[in-house]
């Protein structure tokens, strides 16, 4: 059982071209930082392994076969080798079970071009996933994502079901986006309800709290549509530019409200032919905005002002 403890610790396989390494455990067991596996061979050789686990983020580079399980952690990211392959056995395991207020991020090493899974014959079944430029390969097997956010560009998998849509409204003043104190299924109601997803309407009204400061303090917000209400001051502000709001569906601001937090972007993702409506009151974006729902369209009730960024 080789067992890393570094945060960000990486397992750098070089092997001549004619050589397959075969690894019985290998465990990353750091809850921060990013790591990563790496065979550098020839000769379309990969290694095996009969478990590989991680306990935070995550990177598979090229080709590997996996006889036991390949365990992702909730509420982390992984990518797997653009073009590349990762394949089970016929008892092989995909252990990627997130929760509703923690998601497991499943992409490619290259954005729009899709990583390969493969299974002979039996079930994949991951749960509470956000997946993205997958090909789930057709050998027999069926491949099912439940509760789960479908990214784009995702094929082959039996079934991707999303969790059921919510009316959610925040609660109880200043917070964080992923705190699900925050956030209540009806107008001042009890909080606990789970973080919002794409499927989620999300409400700010004057029973969401004084003061009110909404923070997006995670790489990556969702929501269907959003609307204002509140009248307080409300502020919605970023702990980084880096965080980004998506948008399935409409927004409404209203004049009251003021952007904080520097130019973090907003990208609206919806894919509705028949339209969604984005209504700023004089408000302007803090950063970049973005439109990449395939076939959406959109219709500006009042006029679009954008921060220089």
């Amino acid at each position: 059982h080789i067992r890393f403890t570094g945060a960000g610790a990486g397992l750098n396989v070089w092997a001549p071209s004619s050589s397959a390494l075969a690894f019985n455990r290998v465990s990353f067991l750091a809850t921060t930082g990013t790591s990563q596996v790496d065979y550098n061979g020839g000769g379309g050789n990969s290694c095996s392994f009969k478990t590989l686990s991680f306990a935070s983020n995550g990177i598979i580079y090229n080709n590997h076969y996996f006889s036991d399980t390949l365990k992702f952690s909730p509420d982390y990211s992984y990518l797997l080798q653009a073009g590349g392959t990762q394949s089970f056995s016929a008892t092989g395991v995909l252990d990627a079970t997130g929760t509703c207020n923690s998601f497991i991020a499943i992409g490619s090493t290259a954005s729009g071009t899709q990583a390969v899974i493969s299974k002979p014959s039996d079930s994949i079944n991951v749960n509470f996933v956000q997946l993205s430029d997958n090909n789930a390969e057709a050998t027999g097997a069926a491949y099912n994502a439940l509760n789960t956010i479908d990214l784009d560009n995702n094929t082959g998998w039996t079934t991707i079901t999303s969790p059921d849509p919510r009316d959610l409204y925040w609660v109880g003043g200043n917070g964080n986006w992923n705190d699900p104190a925050r956030w209540s299924t009806w107008d001042n109601g009890a909080p606990g309800a789970c973080i919002p997803t794409p499927s989620d309407n999300v409400f700010f009204t004057i029973n969401s709290g004084t003061p009110l400061t909404v923070i997006i303090n995670i790489p990556n917000a969702y929501c269907k549509n959003m609307t204002w209400t509140a009248t307080q001051g409300p502020t919605f502000t970023s702990t980084a530019t880096t965080n980004i709001l998506n948008i399935y569906g409409s927004l409404t601001l209203i004049s009251a409200m003021n952007f904080a937090g520097g130019a973090w972007p907003v990208y609206f993702r919806s894919t509705n032919p028949a339209g969604e409506t984005i209504t700023s009151d004089t408000r302007t974006f803090p950063g970049e905005i973005y439109f990449t729902g395939n076939g959406g369209s959109w219709t500006l009730n009042d006029a679009l002002s954008v921060a220089s960024s």
